[in-house]
């Protein structure tokens, strides 16, 4: 579905919105055509009904523009899956919810990229659901970020089946593997992913907050927009494995930071939060002198990283990216695409921390 098509139906979805929000709840129903009907807007004939939360956040009924547009790309993803037929119903026990949850770690951490395509029609589903409980918000503002990865995995594979289709000589399985890691660390793709989608909501009255403590600690103020890619800028959000606050940190890296986890969690603390993550991207950087390597390790583990960097001989990112997990893989071009937009910068132009006495 193009960006032009998507733009429109976002700008009309927020002028019914903006009109209307005085009528609204907490929740509302967006109605879609697959090819084109969203918010009572009519084009063809097939529709589906998705309830969302108009705020990841609890905040209701307040309705930002940049809720309505990662909801207008939410529903217009969902109606492609439904017109797939890949969208059951939408009620869970809280079994298949844990079941869902695990499903979807192993998939992050697979190297098997249609391990995380084949989750794109359920993500939402799982969204639309958590969406509906306070501690489920945070969840999602989780799980927002990690649906780009299912979305984009699949992108490689629909891609990757249109060129071997225009060959003369069918592709290798290697050659189709090759195709689809190139594709998912391409820099443009995550460009061409993200280069609609507003700044989270809560990230306006967060960014002098954690822009200073990131100046304060010496490391570039661009990389603020990590917490973006972790948490949409929810300073609770939680992982199913446990991970929490804007940056995701886990319990221990975030004890070695200096974080305490009991019997406050400071991991929710917006400014202490934000300080440990300097602190810990200035420690890594130190280690890997490389912003797409510190990326890497900061999602996948230091220790991973250097075993992997000594394995296959290589000094950069594109050296590991195809041995490294799905999420990773994706992650790093996904920061770099992700602080372009933001700051109006060229990433590879991103400057090391600065020496400290």
């Amino acid at each position: 579905m193009n960006l032009l098509f998507r733009k429109e139906v976002r700008d009309v979805g927020y002028k019914i919105l903006m009109h209307e929000r005085d009528s609204l709840s907490c929740y509302f129903r967006a109605k879609m055509d697959i090819r084109g009907m969203i918010f009572g807007i009519r084009v063809r004939t097939v529709t589906i009904f998705a309830s969302v939360s108009v705020s990841l956040w609890g905040q209701a009924p307040e309705i930002s523009r940049e809720q309505i547009d990662q909801f207008v790309d939410l529903a217009l993803d969902m109606g492609e899956a439904w017109q797939r037929g890949d969208l059951p119903d939408l009620a869970f026990s809280p079994e298949e919810f844990q079941q869902m949850g695990a499903q979807l770690e192993t998939a992050l951490s697979s190297r098997q990229l249609d391990d995380l395509a084949n989750l794109e029609s359920m993500i939402p589903q799982l969204m639309a659901a958590l969406s509906q409980t306070e501690s489920g918000r945070h969840y999602v503002a989780w799980l927002l970020q990690r649906y780009d990865y299912a979305v984009v995995a699949n992108w490689s594979k629909q891609e990757a089946t249109a060129v071997a289709q225009e060959t003369e000589t069918e592709p290798t399985a290697e050659q189709m593997e090759k195709f689809r890691d190139d594709y998912v660390t391409d820099l443009r793709i995550w460009r061409h992913r993200i280069s609609e989608r507003r700044a989270p909501q809560p990230a306006e009255g967060l960014l002098p907050l954690v822009k200073g403590k990131f100046a304060g600690e010496g490391v570039p103020t661009e990389l603020i927009w990590l917490a973006e890619v972790e948490s949409s800028f929810d300073p609770k959000a939680v992982s199913p494995v446990g991970a929490r606050g804007l940056f995701q940190f886990m319990p221990a890296t975030a004890e070695w930071m200096g974080l305490a986890v009991t019997p406050d969690d400071e991991r929710t603390n917006p400014a202490k939060s934000a300080t440990a993550a300097a602190k810990y991207l200035r420690y890594l950087y130190k280690r890997f002198e490389s912003w797409p390597l510190v990326f890497a390790a900061y999602n996948a583990g230091e220790g991973r990283v250097s075993r992997l960097m000594k394995e296959e001989g290589a000094s950069d990112f594109n050296g590991i990216a195809a041995v490294l997990p799905s999420e990773t893989r994706m992650y790093v071009p996904k920061v770099l695409a992700t602080i372009e937009l933001r700051e109006g910068i060229d990433p590879s132009q991103i400057s090391a921390p600065v020496e400290r006495e």
